[in-house]
This record gives structure tokens, C-alpha cells and sequence, in this order.
């Protein structure tokens, strides 16, 4: 598993939920985080913004841990009529997702 697939999961579970859209161009700073200067553009085929460290050397490790994905909407969302039978599926997918991008490379574990 190369570094740069385990450093795309990484930054797909932590942004996924939140830059989801594909092509979004503006991301409105919801005060989710703290401090947004360290995150960059994505690019094509990314999250609109990223963050990635690259003083992480990930070869000493040979297991991975994701926590659960979950989905939050706000209280002031125009629309908030989603099936939760399809959130769950999207979860579930996009978990799933995460867990063949490191398949082979690392061991997952809880």
C-alpha cells in the first residue's frame, strides 16, 4: 500500500462528510473546525479542501483504525427530509470504501 493511497483515505474519512460534493468550489466555514489556514485547495478527483501532513512517515505501521462515519445536519438546512435508510447505505458505503483502499496494506483494527 502506497503512502500516497493511505494519505487519500485518511483525508477521504476526515472530509468526506463535509466536502462532499464533487466540483464544489466554495466552502462555507461553518466553525466546525477551529482553525481552517491549513487546509488546501483539493483539486480534481479530491474534497474541495485537504489537509495533509507530510512529516507523517507511515511505513513503521502495518494496522489501520477508522472511527465510524457519521452524518450530521445542520438545524438550519432547508431540507432535512433524508431517508435514514439511505444515509445508513451511504455510511456503509463510504466505510466500506475506506476498508478496500487499505486492503493488503495494513491490518484493520478496532
Amino acid at each position: 500500500m502506497s503512502v500516497t493511497k493511505l494519505a487519500i483515505a485518511f483525508m477521504f474519512c476526515a472530509l468526506v462528510m463535509g466536502c462532499a460534493a464533487s466540483g464544489m468550489k466554495d466552502v462555507t466555514k461553518t466553525g466546525f473546525l477551529e482553525d481552517y489556514s491549513m487546509l488546501k485547495p483539493g483539486g480534481e478527483d479530491f474534497a474541495a479542501l485537504v489537509y495533509i501532513n507530510s512529516e507523517i512517515d507511515f511505513k513503521p505501521y502495518d494496522k489501520i483504525m477508522f472511527e465510524r462515519i457519521q452524518i450530521s445536519l445542520s438545524d438550519e438546512a432547508e431540507y432535512k427530509g433524508f431517508d435514514p435508510a439511505l444515509l445508513n447505505e451511504l455510511t456503509e458505503y463510504y466505510q466500506n470504501a475506506l476498508f478496500e483502499a487499505v486492503k493488503g496494506g495494513y491490518e484493520i483494527v478496532d
